[in-house]
């Protein structure tokens, strides 16, 4: 496992080889959090990106992961005759059915404040209508009420573990008792990674790729300050 055969597993991406990498701003997802999961021993390793937010064609605040490694399992195939490799899983968390008004369209997504708490797996979670609460987190909104969209941010900010993957659906794809090498939570994402530049050429990903090179974190020391945050994307989600 050397950091150039790491790299060439992300380059896959841009090449066709898997059907998807991570997009912070990709236009049909308002980004909220995001992580990036790296697992590993003598032989075997697997990245995992994370990110969650609320998709605008779903309706539906959900969980995106994508996987890359030499010993991944159980993935799907896609398109047609099943001629490409998906490396993504999905989790939906909560939609505008459980927390929305079903209004007229000039209310679409808006929150139903008859409905003060959602189920997010195992977790009882106040909705929050407050617009108060929201600008003490820099969220502005849209309109005059809060939307599914703002909650999610809000959640991003207060509660962020209700929204990240446990580490069952985490390992998904890959072997069970893969060591976890550990977790990144911030890193300097390159907006033209993937569109005009191969992965292989951003800092944080080599710097990943060393990672798992030494089965270890301490590599991890980038030059560039992190811009994962969502407030840094103000194009996801416009599509």
């Amino acid at each position: 496992m050397t950091q150039a055969q790491v790299l060439a597993e992300f380059d896959k991406a841009d090449i066709g080889g898997y059907t998807f990498f991570f997009h912070p701003d990709h236009g049909y997802v308002y980004i909220a959090n995001s992580r990036i999961s790296l697992y590993g021993d003598t032989d075997r390793w697997a990245v995992i990106f994370e990110k969650n937010g609320y998709g605008n064609r779903a309706l539906e605040t959900s969980i995106e992961l994508n996987y890359f490694g030499n010993c991944l399992s159980n993935l799907d195939r896609e398109g047609l005759n099943g001629a490409y490799i998906s490396n993504t899983k999905y989790f939906n968390l909560f939609g505008v059915d459980d927390i929305c008004l079903d209004e007229p369209e000039e209310d679409f997504e808006l929150l139903d404040p008859k409905k003060s708490t959602v189920t997010i797996r195992t977790h009882e979670v106040d909705v929050i209508y407050d617009n108060k609460a929201y600008a003490q987190q820099g969220i502005t909104l849209e309109r005059s009420k809060p939307s599914i969209i703002e909650f999610t941010y809000l959640l991003a900010e207060t509660r962020p573990e209700v929204l990240w993957a446990n580490e069952e659906e985490l390992r998904t794809c890959i072997p069970d008792g893969l060591p976890l090498i550990g977790r990144i939570n911030e890193w300097h994402q390159d907006p033209d990674t993937l569109y005009e530049k191969p992965p292989s050429s951003n800092e944080a990903y080599q710097l990943i790729a060393k990672c798992i090179e030494n089965r270890s974190l301490d590599p991890f020391k980038p030059s560039l300050p992190p811009n994962n945050h969502w407030s840094n994307w103000p194009e996801a989600g416009a599509l």
